[in-house]
């Protein structure tokens, strides 16, 4: 939606999100409510906390007259699934054990996120971006220095253009085609003038 000027306010939901973290030691897996007692090589496979959310960016997005754009403010979370993940694969045996331990974790995520990006074809077309959401929420009930961090990078493709965007994207769509061609038929004179003026210095000489 836009505010002002340059000024934007950009919100939506970020559907089956995934967080978590990776090697965890067995420690690690006790603290966090996995029970995985029964397994005889326990320290010969892998540990994973695996979170599923839904997260709500709410944006405060500026917008450049070269169409880069930086963004930044609070994003809401609400986890729905989270579970320990063992996977064991050594000399062809494998295994992968899951264990739901979502009781553990705060059910609410409250963060901050910044980013950037740049949409194409003069604001008209696909944007692509990175965006970093850091959590001020812990995510363990009984942990209170465990905090989510995540790297997104992004791909938005617009969907129900209008006619007139419709053809306002095929307008410069055209003009690109023809700088290209442009621009191979000057790479192309080049080429057929370096190769004139070699074969008249070789006359020459």
């Amino acid at each position: 939606m836009k505010l002002k000027d340059h000024w934007y306010f950009n919100t939506g939901v970020l559907v089956k999100s995934s967080l978590g973290v990776d090697q965890l030691t067995t420690a690690d897996v006790a603290q966090l409510g996995g029970d995985f007692s029964n397994l005889v090589n326990a320290d010969s496979g892998d540990f994973t906390q695996k979170i599923s959310y839904f997260l709500v960016p709410t944006l405060a997005k500026y917008r450049f007259k070269n169409q880069f754009y930086v963004e930044g403010g609070p994003q809401f979370g609400v986890m729905y699934k989270a579970f320990i993940e063992y996977n064991y694969d050594i000399d062809g045996n494998s295994a992968r054990i899951r264990e739901d331990n979502k009781d553990f974790i705060n059910r609410m995520e409250v963060g901050a996120v910044a980013g950037m990006g740049y949409r194409l074809l003069k604001g008209l077309g696909w944007t692509i971006g990175v965006r970093y959401h850091y959590g001020f929420t812990n995510v363990y009930k009984n942990n209170f220095s465990a905090k989510n961090s995540s790297l997104f990078l992004k791909v938005n493709i617009p969907i129900g253009v209008s006619e007139d965007k419709k053809a306002a994207i095929d307008t410069i769509k055209d003009a690109n085609r023809e700088k290209k061609m442009e621009r191979k038929e000057v790479r192309k004179s080049k080429k057929i003038l370096i190769k004139s003026q070699f074969i008249i210095k070789s006359y020459l000489s």
